[in-house]
């Protein structure tokens, strides 16, 4: 498989995916649905690695789509296949909080909800804390706005206390400073 996957082009690898995605949905599940799921974690992979700074705009519903099947662990898709993909997200930060926005968008289902505080793919880092506060403080979805600060909560436990010092002492925010306690 990664041999043919070195020579595809960037192009090539955009048409597959892009003619992979309409197959994707959570709610398609076929004898062919972990094949193409193997698939087109792996290209997508190819693609973000290969592509650089030039994201395509689609790339974010992708992942979306590729995410639902791991919230809802109807089908199997290898670590091998998924753990790259949550490297790259961990790694590029507006591809990452490009996610976020998307879930929040997508947050007006009981899935799109739960994917908010349980994300596979580009779960929410420390660094990320002030960037989500201020996402969920932007959304009216009170759901959204409820699941992100379960995420601040859990974000808040794996910081120091100087992390967390350090964001009370900014007094930028009295919510946030008071969430914080």
């Amino acid at each position: 498989m990664s041999r043919p996957l070195t020579s595809a082009t960037l192009a090539d690898i955009d048409a597959i995916l892009v003619g992979l995605q309409p197959l994707l949905p959570s709610s398609v599940v076929d004898a062919g649905t972990n094949a193409r799921l193997e698939l087109a974690f792996r290209l997508t992979v190819v693609r973000l690695t290969r592509g650089g700074r030039d994201t395509p705009t689609w790339i974010t519903g992708l992942l979306l789509l590729l995410e639902s099947h791991l919230v809802r662990r109807h089908v199997f898709v290898s670590d091998d296949a998924v753990d790259p993909l949550d490297a790259i997200l961990a790694a590029d930060l507006d591809l990452r909080r490009n996610l976020w926005r998307a879930r929040v968008t997508a947050a007006a289902t009981e899935e799109g909800v739960h994917r908010l505080w349980s994300s596979r793919l580009g779960a929410a880092r420390v660094e990320d804390f002030r960037w989500l506060w201020d996402l969920g403080a932007s959304t009216s979805n009170e759901q959204a706005k409820s699941a992100i600060a379960s995420v601040l909560r859990a974000l808040l436990k794996e910081m120091s206390p100087d992390q967390r010092a350090q964001l009370v002492g900014s007094h930028e925010n009295p919510d946030r400073t008071e969430f914080i306690g």
